[in-house]
């Protein structure tokens, strides 16, 4: 263990000797945080399905995270069908995701162990995977170097490294660095993103460029029947235009909304908004939010066929974004005017859907990227700009139209990451490709 592990090992033993007694009593009084303790203490018993060959670990952080790893799931489950696949997830949101999008591609699921050496020891020798496969982020020091003394490869796939994070990473380099050099091999989502992985440490023959498993996410079967489904479901008709904002956050970007879709309603007044905040269990703040500004509103929970009046109506259930955005005219990606990094644009974009969101979309920078170059999305740096490309989109359907048509041309043309991330795990698992795990004691 080098010097750098050693001292990261005390201090978080030291916060727990000290914090614990203060921190579980409100750990286990709420649901949230007391549900997944045991799986991350390492004491539950991790599922075991009785296959032929040893298991992959596939993991994700939370929800942006999980939706990246789906179609990979799928696809290690077609290419592996005798091997174990586990799955974990960090957050409870990410983990109900899995549970709906996972099943039929994973043998089991749990919760990511925390970082204490002999929490991840257990774990790591209970599950006792061929390969562990990190999606996109989410890396521990502990994790990665019993996985190195076990001989246990892990590839980081989808991976991106901003400029930020980059320089977070170089600060605390004595521990980063032995960190990034463990991994077996890593799927990077761009060029920019492999040169600040190889400048933490990541060997050059262990790099790929990939590309972004996002646009390998499903491609939407029938748009058209989904759209029609969720008029029905509104109480819309076909000639009512409808503003979906999807993953939306507390704060300046609801309220910037909130304004905007005031001022639309005096040029619009048919229209419709269904505002998904980011986490539905604030839906019924968003609401209030809403009618503060005498707006009516209406919980999807509560739509149950009857007519409604209500203008706007506020997602209280989670798992159904996706598919929502087929219904929208003008669609809103959120956590990109709160400073967040945006969320996934590529979901409206596969359906055809002009596409705006706010000036911080460092976290999908590509996919944003790609949007704008081809006419498919607008960056919108503030609530007034928001309020002028809206009512531009609303006012003229048919420019809203191409501008859907190019978005839907970029999520079509970008694929391909899942192949190339499979050639990658098959190379650490020794059967094709060049990429062959490294094995030592991490340090």
């Amino acid at each position: 263990m080098n010097r750098a592990l050693l001292a990261y090992n005390i201090l978080i033993h030291a916060a727990v000797a000290l914090g614990g007694p203060i921190l579980l009593p409100p750990v286990l009084a709420r649901r949230k945080w007391r549900s997944p303790l045991g799986d991350r203490l390492g004491l539950s018993v991790p599922p075991r399905v009785q296959r032929p060959e040893p298991a992959l670990w596939l993991h994700a952080l939370s929800v942006g995270e999980v939706l990246s790893a789906v179609p990979l799931a799928a696809a290690l489950r077609r290419r592996w069908p005798r091997r174990q696949i586990v799955f974990s997830a960090t957050t409870l949101t990410g983990w109900r995701i899995a549970r709906e999008r996972l099943t039929g591609f994973v043998d089991g699921m749990f919760f990511f162990p925390y970082d204490l050496p002999a929490v991840v020891h257990a774990r790591l020798r209970q599950v006792r995977p061929a390969a562990v496969v990190l999606v996109e982020t989410d890396l521990w020091p502990n994790f990665l170097a019993r996985a190195a003394t076990l001989r246990i490869p892990v590839v980081l796939a989808n991976a991106r490294m901003s400029r930020e994070s980059f320089v977070g990473y170089r600060r605390f380099r004595a521990l980063t660095r032995p960190m990034f050099g463990s991994l077996a091999a890593v799927a990077a989502q761009t060029e920019g993103d492999a040169g600040r992985l190889h400048a933490l440490g990541v060997a050059a023959e262990r790099l790929v460029v990939a590309g972004n498993l996002k646009f390998d996410q499903a491609d939407p079967r029938d748009p058209v029947a989904l759209a029609a489904m969720f008029r029905r479901r509104l109480q819309a008709a076909e000639n009512v235009p409808i503003l979906v904002a999807g993953s939306t956050h507390h704060g300046a970007e609801e309220e910037a909304l909130a304004a905007g879709f005031h001022r639309w309603r005096e040029r619009f007044p048919d229209l419709l908004a269904v505002v998904a905040p980011r986490d539905p269990l604030r839906a019924p703040e968003v609401a209030r939010l809403f009618r503060r500004r005498g707006i009516a509103c209406r919980l999807w929970s509560r739509l149950d066929g009857s007519a409604r009046d209500e203008p706007v109506v506020v997602v209280d259930r989670m798992g159904i974004l996706g598919s929502l955005y087929a219904v929208s005219t003008v669609a809103y990606v959120g956590g990109s005017l709160a400073g967040c990094g945006g969320h996934n644009p590529l979901e409206p974009a596969a359906m055809a859907k002009p596409v705006l969101y706010g000036a911080d979309m460092s976290d999908f920078a590509q996919v944003a990227d790609a949007l704008e170059q081809a006419g498919g999305a607008v960056r919108v740096p503030d609530a007034m700009a928001l309020g002028r490309q809206g009512g531009r989109l609303l006012g003229d359907p048919e420019a809203a139209r191409r501008m859907g048509r190019a978005a839907r041309r970029v999520f079509r043309s970008h694929r391909g990451a899942v192949e190339r991330t499979l050639t990658v795990v098959a190379g650490v698992l020794g059967e094709t490709g060049d990429c062959r795990p490294k094995t030592g004691d991490g340090s």
